[in-house]
């Protein structure tokens, strides 16, 4: 049986690369489907991660997107206004609020989930699960790793 060989940094940064041309051309797309169901992919991203996580707190979803609390504050405050979020007081926190989805919200997530599917299969008919669900964890595996590193 062969050794197993490990890629080596050059490798992995072109696969890095790989990811970043992934990211670009799936931006373009999912901006086009977001717009179809009035919002912004960044107003999704905070959606979707509060239905993740049920109600959240703005430092705790800033927090899972890797993003600023600004930037999620100043998008929460736009969903707020269009009636796709909530705003509910913490016990201990007078400040810090926890954000919800209205039923409204979590109508249009599941619009905008549906749609990003069905032109997701559209576009990749023939993907075998499989290979699908493996390069998912694949990728999973390398963000945790990565968050988790120290740099040298």
């Amino acid at each position: 049986m062969p050794a197993k060989r490990y890629a080596t940094g050059e490798e992995l940064h072109d696969l890095f690369h790989a990811v970043f041309e992934l990211h670009g051309a799936l931006s373009a797309v999912m901006d086009e489907v977001h717009a179809r169901v009035g919002l912004r992919t960044s107003q999704l991203m905070v959606t979707d991660a509060v239905l993740r996580h049920g109600t959240a707190a703005v430092p705790e979803i800033a927090a899972a997107l890797g993003v600023s609390r600004q930037h999620v504050q100043v998008t929460c405050d736009a969903l707020e206004q269009l009636g796709v979020i909530a705003y509910h007081d913490r016990p201990r926190h007078k400040r810090s609020k926890l954000v919800a989805l209205t039923s409204s919200g979590r109508d249009l997530v599941a619009r905008a989930t549906k749609a990003e599917a069905a032109i997701i299969q559209a576009a990749l008919p023939d993907i075998e699960a499989a290979l699908s669900e493996k390069s998912a964890s694949f990728l999973r595996t390398i963000a945790k790793r990565i968050s988790e590193s120290k740099l040298p």
